[in-house]
């Protein structure tokens, strides 16, 4: 019995190390966000107006598919493409795969992925992701940032 609080207060230990790092990161986030410098901010690239005509034209050329829009902080190798076109039925888990092997992460390096300042959870589908958190254009919008996990 004894074993088991010395490894629950271990476990709960690195849950709160884990927590304030992601706190941490969504300060750093909301900063870069106000400075504008941390992201390429595809909004500022097209109008409401054109964002809005995109979206809707791809859900209506795609119903089953949802319009992401995904950008890497400066500290990741650039992403070949930001816009994707995913099947709602893709578990966040697998979108975060891709992202990854697209940009060729080292293993040691972690990735974060956020969604309106929240960080994403793995386990839903991107189908409900989009219902919650998509943008008044018809986007959803998921931010990556990376840190060095090992050194």
């Amino acid at each position: 019995m004894c074993l088991f609080y010395i490894y629950m207060e271990y476990v709960v230990k690195n849950m709160k190390k884990v927590q304030r790092n992601i706190n941490c990161k969504l300060k750093e986030i909301s900063e870069n966000k106000k400075e504008k410098r941390d992201f390429s901010d595809y909004k500022t690239k097209y109008t409401l107006e054109e964002r809005k005509n995109q979206a809707k034209s791809i859900m209506e050329k795609y119903p089953e598919r949802y319009p992401i829009i995904c950008e890497v902080s400066q500290q990741l190798p650039s992403l070949d493409k930001h816009k994707y076109l995913i099947p709602g039925d893709l578990k966040s888990e697998t979108f975060i795969f891709i992202i990854r092997k697209r940009i060729n992460l080292p293993s040691e390096q972690a990735m974060y992925f956020f969604i309106n300042n929240k960080v994403l959870v793995c386990s839903t589908t991107m189908s409900q992701l989009y219902e919650r958190h998509k943008d008044e254009d018809g986007f959803l919008y998921i931010y990556a940032c990376a840190e060095s996990t090992f050194g």
